[in-house]
């Protein structure tokens, strides 16, 4: 089962082994046993503990092949496709609720099996099972530059937010085109035994994981560094609690290349940037003489402390294919592989009950103007790939990678820059203004153009973006974005900045 610790593969060779993982993560597992009878048993006796402590709310797939340990990657393509099926055919039942004289969980409507920390709140079995891992397993803290004098907040309300900017961001990050990639490495002989072949994935594996852990803790680490300087830590107000400084991030899942976290919304956009930037800066990996970069995107979801965790962690995702989406068309558009590192993000400010889409189509469109043409790849005359875009909305953008040099983040920070900056010998944009250009970007095209000339005459000037300051290009304006988070972008200080004041 230790699979990390080793390359070769053993089973189909040694008769007294009954099964052996090829790899785990993810929420996927590849695994071979001697027989199918052993395979079966162990999907049972997994499906009954999935049962016990989860009360019905995990569900997975399987599939079985029966192979010869001869051709890995033809037998890997005929159960991926068996499992796909498999997976289609599942019937998504909700689990059993509660009948009448049953109390609901606080914490998601299932049936109450006991009280929680605080005897007045009741709370699911799988809700206590949750609480009871992350207590005590501790599993992130070996991100934490020391256990001593830093922890990560067990309660969102512990992320530093103050009275009246109560928001927390949801980080939902994941890796561009690892399937393709890994296909890529196995593809270089499709008669290629298996344990050429598991050797290639596992030694994959290790690496993704390698990367993103790495580039997780540099995050986190960067996030502590930066408190040290006293503007910073006083923008965000960290807690402490028991003598040690309560970051405001929680990591939530960090499994290969799928990374999630929580933090003070405040500095969501910047976290997420931090991450894609380092795993931009990261060298590639070498594997059976091949170079393999990485490169991510990210979706960032601001909602109040109180949100609905599941709809926010759901609205993240959606950001986060938002964001692949137009690198993906972008990147066939101009004939390059990599679809480099994006982000997309959506600040909630009441309740939410739609989808994004939905949500775009009706808040982001200008009432009266015409709308921007939609992002689409087209091949052999078939539309393969689509992307809205909107009025209001020049975002994803990207990060860092090859993209257009309209789409890249330092415009976006060219823009906020000349929103926020503050200097005594020039006309400044005042905070009202920039609040009332929201507003008037909303109404209509005819008002806010009014509004602009107005700006104009008294000094105020939109910066320029990709050389103008156009308000619209092509039916889409740059601007809005920057002026959206004006409450929501607390950048990371840099090394020097940290090294000057301490």
């Amino acid at each position: 089962t230790k699979w990390e610790e080793y390359s070769d593969f053993q089973i189909c060779s040694d008769s007294k082994l009954q099964a052996e993982v090829i790899f785990m993560g993810g929420g996927n597992a590849t695994i071979v046993y001697q027989n199918r009878e052993t395979a079966v048993g162990a999907t049972k006796k997994l499906s009954h503990e999935i049962l016990k402590k989860t009360g019905g709310t995990l569900k997975f797939a399987v599939a079985y092949l029966d192979t010869e340990c001869k051709n890995y990657l033809n037998d890997r393509d005929e159960l991926i496709n068996e499992l796909k099926i498999n997976k289609y055919r599942m019937i998504h039942q909700a689990p059993l609720l509660g009948i009448g004289i049953t109390r609901k969980g606080n914490t998601d409507g299932l049936p109450a099996t006991k009280a929680g920390d605080d005897k007045n709140e009741y709370i699911s079995k799988s809700a206590r099972i949750k609480r009871d891992i992350f207590k005590y397993n501790k599993y992130f803290d070996h991100m934490l530059p020391n256990t001593v004098d830093y922890d990560f907040p067990l309660e969102f309300d512990d992320l530093g937010q103050k009275k009246g900017e109560n928001y927390i961001a949801v980080v939902h990050i994941d890796g561009n085109n690892m399937g393709q990639k890994l296909g890529s490495l196995l593809k270089f002989d499709r008669s290629a035994e298996y344990q050429k072949s598991i050797q290639i994935i596992r030694s994959f594996s290790k690496e993704v994981d390698v990367k993103y852990r790495s580039a997780m803790r540099r995050v986190v680490l960067k996030l502590a560094d930066g408190l040290k300087t006293d503007a910073f830590y006083k923008r965000l107000d960290p807690v402490v609690k028991n003598q040690k400084l309560i970051l405001p991030i929680r990591p939530i899942v960090r499994s290969g290349d799928d990374v999630t976290f929580v933090c003070n919304g405040k500095i969501g956009i910047a976290l997420a940037e931090a991450f894609l930037m380092q795993l931009y800066k990261d060298p590639g990996i070498h594997i059976n003489g091949s170079v393999i970069e990485f490169s991510a995107c990210a979706g960032v979801a601001i909602v109040k402390s109180h949100f609905p965790f599941y709809r926010a962690y759901h609205l993240a995702k959606e950001l986060c294919k938002s964001a692949k989406m137009k690198g993906k068309i972008l990147a066939k558009q101009n004939g390059v592989e990599d679809i480099a590192n994006w982000l997309d993000f959506h600040i909630v400010q009441t309740g939410i009950t739609t989808n994004l889409k939905e949500i775009r189509d009706r808040f982001y469109q200008v009432p009266g103007m015409e709308g921007p043409d939609g992002l689409i790849y087209e091949e052999y005359g078939d539309v393969q790939m689509k992307l809205g875009r909107y009025n209001l909305l020049w975002r994803p953008w990207c990060i860092a990678g090859n993209c257009d040099e309209k789409y890249e983040w330092d415009r976006f920070r060219d823009i906020y820059t000349a929103f926020t900056k503050k200097k005594k010998d020039e006309v400044l944009w005042k905070r009202s203004r920039l609040k009332k250009l929201e507003s008037e970007m909303s109404k209509s095209e005819s008002d806010v153009q009014a509004y602009v000339r107005e700006c104009k005459s008294r000094g105020f000037r939109l910066p320029e973006c990709s050389g103008n300051s156009h308000l619209y290009r092509d039916e889409q304006t740059p601007y809005f974005d920057a002026l959206e988070l004006l409450d929501f972008y607390v950048q990371l200080p840099e090394a020097e900045e940290v090294s000057h004041e301490n």
